[in-house]
């Protein structure tokens, strides 16, 4: 493909390699370049346990390739298809047991060996193709990329499935769904607001259908997907089931995280914490890293369950699908966009203010 699985490393930010604690990220960096072999070496091992020799066949119509958590509930919204299987990527349980299987219980011995070799081949082209040193941890999901790959080219070529589902946009997964599935019908199922502007070397060029969440995204689609215009349109939006929830002042808003904006949402809860103590503040972890990223929450901040979704009067939002599921419940969202957090508890101040005037 000519392609290298690159995924931002999130956890650089803990070094704070573009000002302090360099020496920490360079130690970092240095021994995963001598432990990434040894690393690769093992994911082969353990994964051969788990291998077969022979490929299992799937005879079904639809498949979701389910890489994010509202893959699933958006394919169940939209597709009208009953005989489908699904291939869970994502970290944690699937929702779809009777209906899901996992790349490692279904990749063959060869499948592992094969993405072992990529995995090193992977490696050694990152390095002579002079790509910046600081982003070599990048090359953490080589592994499991190169074994999904592997897998989905055998079931592909083994299986009757005419249709394909999946919910990212423009990342490792996506371009991998788009390469292998390309003479079968391919839906993109919106999944969070879809960016204004971005600069990629490819878009995606095999997408037939795409499933929106409201119709100002489709003037979006064009940033990361060819000939947008001739692309099938359709609309839907899971519904929340809401929860009643106490608060003595009356007053609630629920901070729906996102990785990309956990330092903001902090100092956003501290800011309300300190200034606005009669306000309920509910806190809502993406589900894929919980509240173990927020380091430090204010001890009036109240942390929801994954499976709960507070009904409040006002939410608070990055880019989350959820967030376009709350407006279509009739509950106002503040989009972060580009303001800072005092900007967003301004915002807040005066959303209050006006409601309880």
């Amino acid at each position: 493909m000519g392609f290298l699985p690159l995924r931002p490393f999130k956890t650089e930010a803990l070094f704070k390699y573009g000002n302090r604690c360099k020496f920490c990220y360079r130690f970092f960096l240095v021994f995963f370049f001598f432990s990434f072999p040894v690393l690769v070496f093992f994911q082969v091992l353990i994964s051969l346990f788990g291998s077969s020799l022979r490929r299992k066949k799937f005879n079904c119509h639809s498949l979701l390739l389910n890489a994010n958590g509202k893959s699933v509930s958006l394919f169940l919204g939209c597709s009208q298809k009953p005989d489908f299987i699904s291939v869970n990527f994502a970290r944690g349980e699937c929702f779809l047991s009777d209906n899901c299987i996992s790349v490692k219980r279904g990749a063959t011995l060869f499948d592992v060996v094969g993405a072992g070799l990529d995995s090193y081949f992977a490696f050694m082209k990152f390095l002579f193709q002079g790509r910046s040193f600081w982003n070599l941890p990048q090359l953490y999901v080589t592994f499991d990329w190169f074994l999904s790959y592997r897998f989905l080219v055998g079931l592909r070529d083994s299986s009757s499935i005419e249709e394909i589902y999946f919910a990212n946009h423009y990342d490792r997964w996506a371009i991998m769904f788009d390469c292998i599935f390309k003479h079968k019908k391919i839906v993109l199922m919106q999944h969070g607001n879809f960016p204004e502007q971005l600069e990629l070397k490819g878009k995606l060029a095999n997408i037939d259908e795409v499933v929106l969440l409201d119709p100002d995204s489709k003037r979006h689609l064009g940033v990361f997907v060819e000939n947008p215009e001739s692309l099938k349109l359709t609309f839907v939006m899971p519904k929340l089931d809401l929860s009643i929830i106490d608060s003595s002042s009356g007053m609630t808003v629920l901070i729906i995280g996102q990785p990309q904006s956990v330092e903001r949402e902090i100092r956003l809860m501290e800011i309300l914490s300190d200034n606005f103590p009669n306000l309920g503040v509910f806190l809502k972890p993406h589900p894929v890293h919980g509240g173990r990223i927020y380091n430090r929450v204010p001890s009036s901040i109240v942390v929801v369950e994954s499976n709960c979704f507070p009904r409040t009067d006002l939410a608070i939002c990055f880019e989350s699908t959820l967030g376009a599921e709350y407006e279509s419940m009739g509950i106002p969202v503040i989009w972060w966009g580009e303001m800072k957090p005092i900007e967003i508890a301004q915002r807040i101040q005066n959303f209050f203010d006006k409601e309880f005037t």
